[in-house]
């Protein structure tokens, strides 16, 4: 069997004649979904495997490799699912062979009527993998990156959820959930509910059905802006960056969000409509909705659209490697406090 190289989210599923996987990383929707596709792989040839699970961190491996080498009775293969497989190959004082040593034994000759999936959160490669690559698999399961989260968003849209997401609605669900996909999967569930007969997934609807994941403290950016003074905000953004590991791009998104906040507000003034409907259609709430509502009533109209076409640019300039993430907010928390101030 041909080696079949690590990767993530968008790596091509191993086949049905793979014999050991090992799913490795801290997204559990991801080892959970290799596992289906291995299932499913296996069915696709008219074969209907039967599951047998064990947990890593009590279990013998000696009984998982008898499992792996006796027949089913009821099915003509089998999955052994083996989770926390981090603890299964850990090495014991009191063991005379090291656990990873069996398990390399066993890949070098697998049975034909087994599929062992070793699935762990942290995992330390060796022999072992190379072992197992030659019969099978070895993939990393860790959030992807955001564009790729993004992509992934739209191609599971459709595919499973048998509706379209726009990429910038896919990007604001990103920004919204991170790249967890686990987490957009289950969003991406309500939104083609929500979306009814159109079908399409507009940046709106994700709006009004998704609320963040991430840590609040993250809208603190907001509030701060909104009080003109560029200093607090980008210490703020500095600590949610370097301390607490928020994306740049979700801390983009907050101010983004402020801006078109802002300019919808002042038009909408400017046309004479009630600042109740306002309130309710631009989901204003709390210390910030009077903050918002006194700015654009304020700031010249003119002032607010350019504000939110430089937070729009920032956005399209972060997004295609046009200079640094973190300066570039800095630049636009300046261009804030110029039109706020």
């Amino acid at each position: 069997m041909a080696k079949r190289a690590s990767s993530g989210a968008a790596r091509s599923l191993p086949g049905a004649d793979a014999r050991i996987l090992i799913l490795h990383g801290k997204d559990e929707f991801l080892r959970a979904m290799h596992t289906d596709a291995a299932r499913k792989a296996l069915a696709d040839t008219g074969v209907d495997p039967e599951i047998v699970r064990y947990d890593g961190s009590s279990a013998s491996l000696a009984d998982i490799l008898d499992d792996c080498r006796s027949p089913g009775l009821l099915a003509g293969h089998r999955i052994v699912v083996v989770d926390n497989a981090e603890d299964l190959v850990a090495d014991r004082a009191d063991a005379t062979v090291r656990p990873r040593d069996l398990l390399q034994r066993y890949a070098e000759n697998p049975s034909e009527d087994a599929t062992l999936i070793l699935r762990a959160e942290t995992w330390r490669p060796g022999n072992l993998d190379k072992a197992v690559e030659a019969v099978g698999a070895v993939v990393k399961c860790d959030a992807p990156r955001e564009e790729d989260a993004i992509s992934w968003a739209i191609r599971r849209a459709e595919k499973r959820h048998g509706t379209r997401i726009a990429q910038d609605a896919a990007a604001t669900l990103v920004a919204l959930t991170g790249a967890s996909l686990g987490r957009i999967d289950a969003e991406l569930g309500k939104l083609a509910a929500a979306a009814g007969d159109e079908g399409v997934i507009s940046t709106a609807l994700v709006h009004e059905f998704v609320g963040l994941s991430r840590e609040e403290t993250v809208w603190q950016i907001q509030e701060l802006m909104l009080r003109g003074e560029p200093g607090p905000v980008i210490a703020k953004i500095s600590e949610l960056i370097t301390v607490s590991r928020q994306p740049a791009l979700l801390c983009r998104f907050a101010l983004a969000d402020l801006a078109r906040k802002l300019h919808a507000a002042g038009a909408g003034m400017a046309a004479g409509v009630p600042v109740a409907t306002l309130e309710k259609s631009l989901r204003l709430w709390g210390p910030a909705k009077f903050a918002v509502l006194d700015a654009a009533k304020r700031i010249h109209p003119g002032n607010l659209a350019r504000l939110l076409r430089d937070a729009v640019d920032a956005d399209v300039a972060a997004k295609t490697g046009q200079g640094d993430e973190v300066r570039g907010l800095e630049r636009l928390v300046v261009q804030f406090a110029s039109v706020l101030g």
